[in-house]
């Protein structure tokens, strides 16, 4: 009398694992089958396949202020006491993966590609010549694990670098600038050092032949320009410089798979001042348009190209969609800060400032080399500050970034924040 029943309890499981499997079936041919994202169509916002963190929040993505899509990202917070001012940091990675951030008077250190962060700070009052907390200029880090910093100082006025090889435990003074002629004035960039392939050191930075950077009080003077340093001891001498820009400050540099290198510059011109030649004509034609502060000539990310090595430069240009395009660029979106992934792709980070309760630290890409980029936009952070970039070997983008909200006249409403977004571009 049992035997049917136990039939039909055995039809019944065959039954529901057979329905079971035709369902997961589908799901496979649904979904984990379908079409890849198409790497020139962010619209459908999904996630990148190659995604290997954890996300805990998203990247806004749009084209002409249009929101199209989104992107995962992992957003940790840097710990800094009592910042002293909107974040502006700079960063480096050693050989062996270390990331080192500093961020004025501290040095942050990730040895998990960015996920943990620890620090220490720096000893500002023990450095002869002094310096304030908030006059930290450039920073450098080495492949073998040596970290340069640089500070402002008034007297004489001039960069003094500092070196340490025990990860910024210890600091020692290793050189400074000394090479001015025919200017009195150096520092006061607020950029990464960059060490090419074959060990040399660039180090872009803006010389001024008067007290003011802003303003060329004596036009028999040279305006202010930015010099490329060079050194091939470490940084321990600079005897070599060649001008890249008139009007040019906030450079970094970028050398790209190529060997050429790629610089993006904040030019920014006092109205009174003559122009340099190479000053794109658009500029003006933009300043006679715009409404706020008609002193100022250019405050936006510019470009220029070396196949030297960073002893001569050519090309400079904004950014554009096509050649001798409009400028995609807008009034206040500065410091430009520039990556190179695995497939060629140039992503540069800035800063857009106006108006100040909307600003935000975005990304753009270009595909080929900086000539041109793309509209998409993506926003990394709302609030102010500067993101600088590393690339690790799987093409994650580790971006240190302030990221304080500012009200209508550009006061901070909290006290000074930074973080660390890691992201990655769509396949």
């Amino acid at each position: 009398m049992q035997r049917p029943r136990i039939h039909v309890i055995h039809f019944l499981w065959a039954l529901l694992l057979g329905i079971g499997c035709t369902f997961a079936l589908l799901l496979i041919l649904g979904f984990g089958c379908g079409p890849s994202p198409d790497p020139n169509n962010v619209t459908q916002g999904e996630p990148t396949p190659r995604q290997h963190f954890t996300p805990n929040g998203e990247i806004r993505i749009t084209r002409d202020h249009q929101v199209i899509g989104t992107l995962p990202a992992e957003y940790i917070p840097l710990d800094y006491p009592d910042m002293p001012w909107r974040g502006d940091p700079g960063i480096g990675m050693t050989r062996d993966g270390r990331i080192y951030v500093a961020l004025y008077a501290r040095i942050f250190l990730s040895r998990d590609a960015g996920k943990t962060w620890e620090s220490r700070p720096i000893d500002v009052e023990s450095l002869d010549p002094p310096m304030r907390a908030d006059n930290y200029d450039s920073f450098g880090v080495l492949r073998d694990g040596t970290l340069l910093w640089a500070y402002r100082a008034d007297d004489p006025p001039t960069d003094f670098l500092l070196r340490s090889t025990d990860g910024g435990a210890s600091w020692h003074p290793w050189s400074r600038l000394e090479n001015l002629s025919p200017f009195i004035r150096a520092g006061g960039n607020q950029n990464c050092l960059l060490e090419l392939r074959d060990g040399t050191l660039l180090w872009p930075t803006i010389m001024a032949a008067q007290r003011a950077y802003d303003h060329n009080e004596d036009a028999s003077k040279p305006p202010p320009t930015t010099y490329v340093f060079r050194s091939t001891d470490g940084g321990k001498s600079w005897e070599e410089k060649h001008p890249l820009q008139e009007w040019g400050t906030e450079t970094n540099l970028l050398e790209m798979k190529d060997g050429r290198l790629l610089a993006a510059i904040r030019y920014q011109r006092v109205i009174e001042a003559p122009p340099p030649q190479n000053e794109p004509r658009v500029l003006i034609e933009e300043h006679a348009r715009r409404e706020m502060q008609k002193s100022i000539v250019g405050k936006r990310v510019f470009l220029s190209d070396s196949a030297d090595g960073g002893r001569s430069w050519q090309n400079f240009r904004p950014l554009w969609r096509q050649p001798d395009g409009p400028m995609d660029l807008e009034f206040g979106q500065a410091h430009g800060h520039m990556v190179q992934i695995s497939d060629g792709t140039v992503v540069l980070v800035v800063e857009d400032r106006y108006p100040y309760p909307e600003g935000d630290v975005r990304a753009r890409i270009s595909r080929d080399g900086g000539q041109t980029w793309l509209p998409e936009v993506y926003h990394l952070s709302p609030g102010h500050g500067y993101g600088a970039s590393v690339v690790l070997e799987d093409d994650t983008i580790v971006t240190a970034l302030g990221n304080t909200p500012l009200d209508e006249r550009g006061r901070p409403t909290r006290s000074y924040t930074a973080q660390i977004v890691r992201w990655r571009l769509p396949n």
